[in-house]
């Protein structure tokens, strides 16, 4: 089986650890039964996880859910989750949520918790006329709390949370820190810090490159000569965007990525070379890899016989720095061919465009610093550029 892998702690470990934060649930309504909340609408593939801790099965609309229940609906996917109060959550495609608490008290108190794991909501909640009633969205870097609102919650595999508001009363929560979420508004939360202040529309600004195609078997060796190997060191495609202050940096190999290298000396690196400037004469010249530009950062995944590894060089300084990735993950959304990594905009000087070019080296044993026995690189001429 292939592995979930980022870059510091890993993300499936941060989620596991969001689900204790929010503490035990809150009592139910009923001899330890949660209030009737159901699946009403499906498309696509939507599976669940009963009380979390089974396989994902595919479920049918009207099926009851509870607390504990974990819902994942697949790629160009959808569903629809109605609560015991008449509130409606709309999952879209490649999201995951739990529902951690459902209760209504003999006084009219309502409480719903969930806690969204990756993707995006959109809740449309009644308004909540009890001053005690909680309707909350807790994801890895934030909490969304909602009165008698209309809420979009987007959670990227980084954690970054971005909570919009499209009608009524929005706030955000994160270290501490709660800030007001505005109509027409969103708010953003990276993992560990407090939220951003409102920015106007109810959704970042997605800006993205086109997906760039590359030929495949077009291996090379040290002295870029034709060449043959594994086929996880051969580029298949690549797209570079830009969301809420982090670019993703998309990967697709033309085979599933590797648990550990087929020799334990060998030594793989999966990279992106930035030409933060737009300045050939600057950076590392490196034409074998770098085509026509001089590249100022290099964000890098690495794997040496079972380990993966992580970082961003920045050339000037000859420092390196921590960033998230994903690599070889095996979910609703993503198959094993694909490796991601994530780079906060600050880190590489917040430029408003930039050259790049993807690369893929393995050295064995014996290779020299750059003197890879094996090499790719996308596009094999010059360069493309962000946005």
């Amino acid at each position: 089986m292939f592995k979930n892998l980022t870059g510091k702690i890993p993300i499936i470990i941060n989620f596991i650890l969001a689900t204790t934060l929010l503490g035990t649930s809150v009592g139910c309504s009923k001899q330890g039964e949660s209030p009737l909340t159901i699946l009403s609408i499906a498309a696509g593939e939507v599976t669940i996880s009963k009380a979390g801790n089974h396989p994902f099965l595919p479920v049918n609309v009207g099926t009851k859910l509870e607390a504990g229940d974990v819902i994942q609906s697949g790629n160009a996917s959808s569903a629809t989750i109605t609560f015991f109060d008449g509130s409606t959550i709309e999952l879209g495609a490649g999201t995951q949520l739990e529902i951690a608490s459902l209760n209504i008290t003999k006084s009219g108190t309502t409480t719903i918790l969930l806690k969204q794991k990756l993707g995006e909501t959109v809740s449309h909640v009644v308004k909540l006329i009890d001053p005690k009633s909680r309707y909350e969205i807790e994801t890895i870097s934030a909490v969304a709390a909602v009165k008698g609102s209309t809420m979009i919650v987007t959670v990227e595999a980084t954690g970054a949370t971005s909570v919009g508001n499209e009608e009524g009363t929005i706030s955000i929560i994160a270290k501490g820190v709660e800030v007001a979420v505005p109509v027409g508004n969103h708010v953003v939360a990276l993992p560990g810090q407090p939220p951003s202040q409102p920015v106007p529309g109810t959704r970042p600004e997605t800006i993205t490159t086109p997906v760039y195609v590359d030929p495949t078997a077009d291996l090379f060796d040290k002295n870029g000569a034709p060449t043959t190997s594994e086929n996880y060191l051969d580029i298949v495609k690549s797209q570079v965007s830009l969301t809420a202050g982090i670019y993703t940096v998309h990967i697709e190999l033309n085979e599933h990525c590797p648990e550990k290298t087929n020799e334990p000396t060998t030594f793989i690196e999966w990279d992106i070379l930035l030409d933060t400037d737009n300045n050939a004469n600057t950076g590392t010249k490196w034409p074998l890899i770098g085509n026509d530009i001089g590249y100022d950062y290099m964000g890098r995944v690495t794997l040496g016989n079972s380990t993966y590894g992580q970082g961003l060089l920045k050339v000037a300084s000859n420092t390196w720095s921590d960033i998230d990735y994903i690599v070889a993950v095996f979910n609703y959304a993503k198959v094993g061919n694909i490796l991601e990594l994530y780079i906060p905009a600050e880190a590489i000087g917040n430029p408003d465009s930039f050259h790049w070019i993807i690369a893929v080296r393995k050295y064995l044993n014996a290779d020299p610093p750059n003197q890879p026995s094996v090499s790719d690189k996308s596009p094999n001429e010059g360069h493309y550029q962000f946005p």
